[in-house]
């Protein structure tokens, strides 16, 4: 449903769930808390379909006037508006997987560890994505690019 909103990043939530699961992994998490966190990488952008589509080409935008305002009512539902996705997903008969992936988008707010670590991990990983490919108002950096870029910012905008 994401994609068809914004075709513009078509992949994107296959490609971070990629890395959000190999991150997982090496870390040793159980194959469970990895089996939510892709599904969680899989929907995480889910929220996307309730931003207006003007907002969303706003921020898209080559020269980047005009970028939505933070307190921008509209860009509030997000966060929430994936947890129902979840929901959605997951039905009457959700799996913990579901129900844990759905806990994922409920983390903005908190800091440190209060943040769960699959939270940490998507954030990487989506970031790690986001740069790395090819968006319409940048061409790709690349993945060494997008790495070093992760190390410089370790402890501070990510989770060491």
């Amino acid at each position: 449903m994401s994609e068809l909103k914004d075709p513009y990043t078509a992949g994107h939530q296959k490609r971070v769930a990629h890395i959000a699961c190999g991150i997982a992994r090496t870390l040793g998490l159980a194959g469970d808390t990895v089996e939510g966190l892709r599904i969680a990488s899989l929907l995480h952008d889910v929220g996307k379909i309730q931003v207006p589509s003007e907002l969303a080409d706003q921020a898209r935008a080559a020269v980047r006037p005009g970028v939505p305002d933070d307190k921008d009512p509209r860009r509030e539902r997000s966060p929430d508006s994936g947890y129902g996705g979840f929901s959605l997903a997951g039905g009457r008969k959700s799996s913990p997987s579901t129900r844990e992936g759905g806990r994922l988008g409920l983390s903005p707010g908190r800091g440190g560890n209060q943040i769960m670590i699959e939270a940490r991990i998507l954030a990487v990983a989506d970031a790690v994505e986001a740069m790395a490919s090819h968006r319409p108002y940048r061409p790709a950096l690349g993945l060494d690019r997008a790495l070093e870029e992760i190390e410089s910012h370790s402890g501070s905008l990510f989770d060491p």
